[in-house]
């Protein structure tokens, strides 16, 4: 509140009213859109290593020769 000669007065930031307010008052177009919210990436770091250990304990039991063989063809076929 501010005090003027007549009295006490109201001062109201536009920023702290809500956009139905806004509307209602017909500047709700004039403010700046939000800023939208970066998004968490979907498939994480975390989410690579974990599913890269499980395909690797499946065939835990090759050589690695074998390993590499098994791989190589996976990769080969992922790619088609």
């Amino acid at each position: 509140m501010w005090w003027n000669s007549g009295g006490y007065t109201m001062s109201l930031r536009i920023e702290d009213l809500d956009a139905e307010t806004l509307d209602k008052l017909g500047v709700g177009d004039l403010l700046p859109a939000p800023k939208p919210k970066s998004a968490k990436p979907k498939f994480t770091v975390e989410d690579e290593r974990r599913n890269a250990i499980n395909v690797l304990a499946v065939i835990s039991k090759l050589s690695q020769s074998q390993r590499r063989k098994v791989l190589k063809r996976a990769m080969e076929l992922n790619n088609v």
